[in-house]
């Protein structure tokens, strides 16, 4: 188990970048995606990842999606209470617990799309 868990560790080092630098997807662009390794297990403490952005988010075209490393679809997100941000919880669609690892994100607003990976630990 030590073993996965620093192996995990040494992939998010490579993989994952501790900052994302804001990113237009065209007149929205999205601030931060806080926290990047996330521990859903109820303690309200990192249980859930925020995509933030710099403005209101309801009304766009918005496609969301959360992939495994296989690329077998996992969750969509949703919005926070004033939708100025995205959120997954670490969770299927069915509200299932998912495994521990590497997990690629998608947002697609309108023709822009973002894309990059969030680590689930468990």
């Amino acid at each position: 188990m030590r073993k996965r868990a620093i192996l995990i560790f040494l992939i998010v080092l490579l993989v994952v970048p501790p900052i994302i630098q804001s990113e237009s997807l065209g007149g929205v662009t999205l601030l931060s995606v806080e926290p990047r390794i996330i521990t859903p297990n109820g303690d309200r403490r990192n249980d859930s990842v925020f995509f933030r952005f710099d403005t209101n988010l309801s009304g766009l075209p918005i496609e969301t999606s959360i992939f495994d490393i296989h690329g077998a679809k996992v969750s969509n997100m949703t919005f926070n209470s004033n939708q100025t941000a995205l959120v997954w919880d670490g969770k299927d669609d069915g509200g299932r617990s998912i495994p521990a690892g590497i997990y690629l994100y998608s947002i697609k607003i309108g023709k822009n799309l973002a894309t990059g990976a969030v680590v689930v630990a468990k």
